[in-house]
C-alpha cells in the first residue's frame, strides 16, 4: 500500500538521478519517466534550500508539471497494456488510480503555509513511485511486451 499522509517518517534519502539502467525501453514511457525525474531533481533542490526564498508560482509549476506527466506516463503504459493484452493490466492500473489519489493529496494551501513540509511529502511520493512501480512493475510490464512485439 502507498504511503499515507500520517506517515511523517522520511523515506531514506533517494537520489534522482538518472541512468541508463533505468530505461524500460518502451515508446515515450523512458521519456515521462525522466522528466519525473527532473521534477524530482527540482525538489531535492528545494529542499536542500529548505524553501527559502522559493516562490508560490514555482511550486504551484512543480506540482503541475509532476501531475501532467505522470498523467501522462500511466496513459501511455495503458495504452500498451490495453494493446498487448498485458495480464496484470488491472494491477497495474489500480496502482496508478492510487498514485493519482496521492497527487491529489498534495495540499495547496500547506504548499504556500509549508512548504518545506509539503515538497518532503512530494519527494515522497516520487520516491515511492520510484521504488514501488516504476522499477518493478513498470519493468515487468515493458519486459512482457517488449516480449511479445519481439516473440
Amino acid at each position: 500500500m502507498l504511503g499515507s499522509r500520517q506517515e511523517e517518517h522520511k523515506i531514506f534519502d533517494f537520489r534522482f538521478d538518472w541512468t541508463p539502467d533505468l530505461d524500460i525501453r518502451l515508446g515515450e514511457i523512458d521519456n515521462y519517466h525522466k522528466k519525473i525525474f527532473r521534477v524530482g531533481r527540482d525538489v531535492e533542490q528545494l529542499l536542500r534550500i529548505q524553501c527559502m526564498g522559493v516562490e508560490e508560482k514555482q511550486l504551484i509549476d512543480i506540482t503541475c508539471e509532476l501531475k501532467d506527466t505522470m498523467s501522462q506516463s500511466f496513459c501511455e503504459e495503458e495504452n500498451y497494456m490495453w494493446r498487448y493484452e498485458y495480464s496484470k493490466m488491472t494491477a497495474h492500473r489500480e496502482a496508478h488510480y492510487r498514485y493519482r489519489q496521492e497527487l491529489d493529496s498534495i495540499d495547496l494551501i500547506l504548499l504556500r503555509e509549508n512548504p518545506n513540509k509539503e515538497v518532503q511529502h512530494i519527494k515522497d511520493i516520487i520516491t515511492r513511485w520510484t521504488l514501488e512501480h516504476m522499477l518493478t512493475a513498470d519493468k515487468n510490464m515493458a519486459d512482457a511486451i517488449r516480449g511479445q512485439i519481439h516473440g
